[in-house]
């Protein structure tokens, strides 16, 4: 089996381990607190978790990881948000850190602090592994930061020649790696710095009243403009591995100049494609569009979306509600793989981190199978449901596996299908291939799946259906049956059912009843 993306990943932080001598390696991710986290903040800290154990395993728990998650909690607050309260209250702090904003919610001292509150509540709950965690405010203002922030002062020419060459001309009359917090305002200033004073530590500039300034580069005084800030982060921690989106590639390679001419190498990096929406549209927070996490979590587990996560990183991919049951399924016959040849390199074994992978058999149960007998007997109580599924794989209504993909199922169907399906009325020709198959299922003996799935497959060739017009025969079963374009195979449904009952099922529809 090839090695999956962790374990590559994993190789080069050891390899990177070895040269620097170091017997532990820091991990990076960083939040913006402007908003709440999402998806994009748990596929981002998911995924190097997922290396980190790799770096464990391969170098036999010889080499310690350690996760660094960093709030920007002094970035500027640019716009106020539509989905808080107090949003006048809020305008008149446009352009101050986020840390010294009252809390819109009043419930902490700042919004950034009420923002990083939510975050660690999130890490909390999903992270598996031990993580510290940082503040931008806390960093500068304690002196965290001092030594490097010197050496920019130090180095202000070098770095100020690799960022004009990425902006235009406008902004390279104002442009400084140094933005001064204003004495006056409070407000996070973007203004030319008309003096550095490298012996004294300081720079000057104009402030709002028009008044020359002058102040600490250190303390928190002033903040790095946030390129810069990455690679001068990256050179105080001694971070080793950091991921990042596609969109931020440019910067990325900007920040690790600045973390070099600051005397640090900087981390190794891995690049992840961006979701897209059911359109192929980027998936964005202002725009609403693609699935969130909160609806993720509704209709599927942590686990499940883990596994979508796994897949592919580097390849943009479709992230919608109804991609859900299918990436679902796919996460428990991973499983089922997994249990039958166990393999570090199963997307599954990622998945559970530091945990167990569980033991998982009943593979026939799937999302798909359950929503279509969810449709087929218009079942409305989950109690209901367990009958069939007892009925179906005895033990079903015990399995904690089974009993979690139930309820996420029933959520789905309840949403999103139950009152939106519907039947394409079958035409004449097609009642005659329904009264064959009625024909076929009436001299069944047995609801073994695999059986019944042959005789579908038999019944379409009297129906003159051709081996490569199979994909025709069942997507008519599906239209006319339930109601859909396609689900799993037709012969588990059926099993699931019940043969007599599917046999009722075709002669109302037959009969448009």
């Amino acid at each position: 089996m090839k090695e999956s993306w962790p374990f590559v990943e994993a190789r080069k932080v050891i390899q990177r381990a070895k040269k620097l001598n170091k017997e532990s390696v820091i991990f990076e991710t960083g939040y913006g607190p402007s908003g709440l986290p999402h998806l994009g903040t748990f596929a981002e800290i998911k995924r190097t978790e997922m290396i980190m154990n790799a770096v464990r395993t391969l170098s036999n728990n010889t080499i310690r990881t350690k996760l660094y998650v960093i709030s920007d909690d002094l970035d500027a607050l640019r716009k106020v948000p539509d989905n808080i309260p107090n949003k006048t209250q809020i305008e008149k702090y446009i352009g101050c850190p986020l840390s010294s904003i009252p809390d819109p919610f009043e419930q902490e001292e700042s919004y950034g602090e009420y923002m990083n509150k939510k975050l660690i509540s999130f890490l909390d709950r999903f992270v598996d592994t031990e993580y510290e965690f940082k503040t931008a405010t806390q960093c500068y203002k304690t002196g965290l930061f001092n030594d490097k922030l010197v050496l920019v002062l130090e180095n202000y020419d070098q770095i100020m020649d690799i960022m004009l060459k990425t902006i235009g001309e406008e902004r390279q009359l104002t442009y400084s790696p140094f933005l001064p917090i204003s004495p006056v305002t409070g407000q996070v200033l973007q203004v030319k710095i008309e003096d550095i004073n490298v012996k004294d530590k300081t720079i000057s500039f104009y402030d709002i009243d028009q008044e020359k300034k002058v102040i600490p580069v250190t303390d928190g005084y002033c903040k790095l403009q946030w390129k810069p800030d990455w690679g001068m982060r990256w050179a105080t921690f001694g971070i080793d591995y950091e991921m990042h989106g596609k969109d931020l590639t440019p910067s990325a390679i900007i920040s690790a100049k600045i973390c070099n001419i600051l005397r640090e190498k900087p981390p190794e990096l891995f690049v992840y494609e961006l979701f897209l929406d059911s359109h192929g549209k980027k998936i964005s927070k202002s725009s609403g569009n693609g699935v969130t996490l909160k609806e993720w979590l509704r209709y599927g587990n942590k686990e499940s979306l883990m596994f979508y996560m796994f897949n592919k990183p580097n390849v943009a991919k479709k992230l919608d509600v109804d991609s859900i049951p299918k990436v679902y399924d796919e996460y428990l016959n991973n499983i089922c793989k997994y249990n039958q040849e166990p393999n570090n390199y199963y997307p599954v074994w990622s998945v559970f981190i530091s945990r167990s992978v569980p033991i998982h058999h009943h593979h026939q149960i799937s999302y798909a199978l359950i929503i279509n007998l969810l449709i087929a007997c218009n079942i409305h109580s989950i109690e209901l449901l367990w009958k069939f599924l007892e009925r179906y794989k005895e033990g079903s209504s015990s399995d904690q596996i089974i009993i979690e993909l139930a309820h996420h199922a029933f959520k789905y169907y309840q949403d999103r299908i139950q009152n939106t399906k519907k039947r394409i009325p079958p035409s004449v020709e097609e009642q005659q291939y329904l009264k064959t198959l009625v024909d076929a299922l009436e001299q069944v003996k047995d609801d073994d799946p695999h059986n019944i799935q042959q005789l579908l497959y038999d019944t379409a060739k009297k129906c003159n259906f051709s081996k490569q017009n199979m994909k025709k025969w069942f997507k008519m079963l599906y239209q006319t049956i339930l109601g859909l374009e396609e689900g799993p195979r037709f012969g588990s449904f059926i099993a699931l059912y019940g043969v007599n009952e599917t046999i009722s099922l075709i002669q109302k529809i037959i009969d448009n009843k």
